[in-house]
């Protein structure tokens, strides 16, 4: 179904292996999904054939920096990080990444109606997090044993791998993916009439997510992160230590750049009149 008046998706250029990357910036919704004009953000499109569920075994990587308050949440009071939705029909099954005004989560909403996630609910979460300073989140989401470490400490411990709903194994996602959401999502499919869900006007830089792959960055929490924000590099690898990411998106200069695979793009998707903001500055390296 071809996208609707004022509805559109925009394409940014992809930044190519190796290429120079400012890599100090961020990006930002200028408007929530509950104003008129149901805000714009990010987008990955895998292209044909593409698929986030593929060989899909539950378990996934994601980490992100974020920085904003209690006031850029949209009235739902909930900020996706990124989502997935099947393609076939609805806003069901997937990986779901977000948080709110008091905690943090990851998890998976399988084919049979179930969720599984890793959910981070500390005292004060708001106030320590929330603060308009720039935050660091990393998940690894495994079913079995998930981790969670926030500005580089872990908090594993802290969190609660929770089960609801359905039965049979989180692990079976139905359909297949070619869409996934960066700092927002919709309330429909991608390419039908947009209706924006959960997004808010927090500032967004390196969102670095793998699929089907657990273990590589608790490892390498100095790498990641060491006192502060630390350069993950072009290509996501923060110098080689980390494999090639399945989805890296980072300020480029004055729009998104991206590690993808082959075929796939980067842009924004958005409601009426939108409106994105990516800066080359600002962002948690200081720059």
């Amino acid at each position: 179904m071809p996208i609707g008046f004022g509805r559109s998706i925009l394409s940014k250029t992809i930044v190519a292996s190796g290429a120079a990357a400012t890599q100090g910036g961020y990006w930002a919704s200028n408007s929530r999904s509950n104003d008129p004009d149901q805000a714009e953000h990010a987008h990955v499109d895998l292209g044909s054939g593409g698929d986030y569920y593929a060989n899909h075994d539950g378990t996934y990587q994601i980490m992100w920096w974020v920085k904003g308050q209690t006031s850029d949440f949209n009235s739902d009071n909930n900020q996706q990080v990124f989502r997935t939705y099947k393609d076939e029909a609805g806003d069901d099954d997937g990986y779901f990444v977000e948080f709110t005004s008091t905690y943090v989560q990851a998890g998976v909403h399988a084919a049979n109606n179930s969720f599984h996630f890793f959910k981070w609910q500390p005292s004060g979460f708001a106030t320590n997090y929330l603060n308009d300073a720039w935050h660091h989140f990393l998940f690894e989401v495994d079913g079995t044993s998930s981790k969670l470490y926030v500005d580089g400490v872990n908090k594993t411990s802290e969190a609660s791998d929770q089960a609801a709903g359905g039965t049979g194994p989180v692990s079976t996602i139905g359909g297949s993916a070619r869409y996934g959401f960066v700092g927002g999502g919709t309330t429909t499919r991608p390419r039908t009439a947009y209706t924006g869900l959960r997004t808010g006007t927090f500032q967004f830089a390196d969102v670095w997510f793998k699929n089907n792959s657990t273990g590589d960055l608790a490892s390498n929490i100095s790498t990641i992160y060491n006192s502060g924000w630390q350069d993950p590099t072009v290509d996501g690898t923060f110098g080689g230590v980390l494999p090639t990411p399945d989805t890296f998106i980072f300020a480029d200069g004055s729009s998104l750049g991206s590690v993808l695979p082959s075929g796939a793009s980067v842009g924004t998707i958005k409601g009426t009149t939108g409106g994105f903001t990516v800066s080359n500055s600002g962002g948690p390296g200081g720059n």
